[in-house]
């Protein structure tokens, strides 16, 4: 809307209000972008690849006769479900570091930027839109994955039943239903999928992360190096800050600045919740409640910090 200023009486675009409808629209739209990039596929392919070859993985481990059933059992199950979890972190994380990075230059290039906030469209509500977005796609290749992952899962746990059967012969009551516990302790249950949903909400905070250096960025190749930067320090920095504070006893000016990193940088090892998950471990109850606010902080935080950048940024 077009509205005389009250100072000079020239006319002035009046900001509109925040509106849901705008930010789902303009997610709607990202979502489309994004299934159209060759990125897109490309890291799908790899993903796949990865999980489909952890098929093959139970062909080489070790299945000698002397160990009991058990143990085989949790080792192949345990290999299988490693590489898919793993598939699935690394794609999920990589996407989100490079579809996001893509989102703003793309946008740019095309001249769509410069025409949704000339309707105007506030800032913060293109950000956020993008944002919801790059996870909604997440969150579609993360199902579709675990889908895959879960019927493949299912049907190794069958091909082993069957296999232990075989060698068991005629096995007592007690046995088999021991044989049948194995099977649902490290094979498909229901904290896999708390698993995956911790994966979710890393990527989400990668997401937000790779959002925010994309704000002041040169060029996109520079956005996505810099995200997998604070990816891997943000794995690396716990460590660190532990030897730090504990082995070399860190004091004044040196405490204050891992203190800046430890806020400044999100810590992407609480989310790595997966090999307590693969081993057969219950979760602690509200560990999944903890790690959603979490996320939640983190990706406020950082968008917060885009629109501000945003904001001040000239186009």
């Amino acid at each position: 809307m077009i509205s005389p200023s009250p100072q000079t009486g020239n006319p002035r675009i009046q900001q509109p209000g925040f509106s849901p409808v705008r930010i789902l629209a303009l997610a709607a739209s990202a979502f489309t972008q994004l299934t159209r990039m060759k990125v897109f596929y490309f890291l799908l392919v790899f993903g796949l690849v990865v999980l489909g070859a952890s098929l093959f993985v139970h062909q080489i481990t070790d299945q000698g006769l002397e160990r009991g059933f058990e143990a085989r059992i949790a080792q192949q199950l345990k290999v299988l479900k490693d590489m898919s979890t793993a598939a699935m972190s690394v794609f999920a994380s990589l996407f989100a570091i490079a579809a996001t990075a893509l989102l703003l230059p793309g946008d740019a290039e095309s001249r769509t930027l410069y025409t949704i906030l000339a309707k105007p469209v506030p800032r913060h509500e293109y950000l956020t839109g993008k944002y919801l977005g790059v996870l909604a796609v997440i969150i579609v290749i993360l199902a579709a994955m675990s889908a895959i992952f879960a019927v493949i899962l299912a049907l190794q746990q069958q091909a082993l039943l069957h296999k232990e059967l075989s060698w068991m012969g005629d096995p007592d009551p007690e046995t088999l239903e021991s044989l049948h516990t194995a099977l649902r302790q490290h094979g498909l249950n229901p904290s896999l999928f708390s698993a995956v949903a911790a994966i979710f909400l890393k990527a989400a905070v990668v997401a937000a992360v790779t959002l925010f250096l994309s704000t002041f960025a040169s060029s996109s190749l520079f956005t996505m190096i810099a995200g997998f930067a604070v990816f891997v320090i943000g794995h690396l920095l716990p460590l660190a800050i532990d030897y730090w504070t504990q082995v070399l006893h860190l004091e004044g000016p040196g405490l204050f600045f891992t203190g800046v990193l430890s806020v400044l940088v999100p810590n992407f090892q609480a989310f790595d919740i997966v090999d307590p998950v693969l081993s057969g471990e219950p979760l602690p109850p509200g560990l999944l409640p903890r790690l959603s606010a979490l996320a939640a902080g983190y990706a406020a935080t950082f968008l917060l910090m885009s629109s501000f950048v945003f904001s001040a940024r000239e186009l």
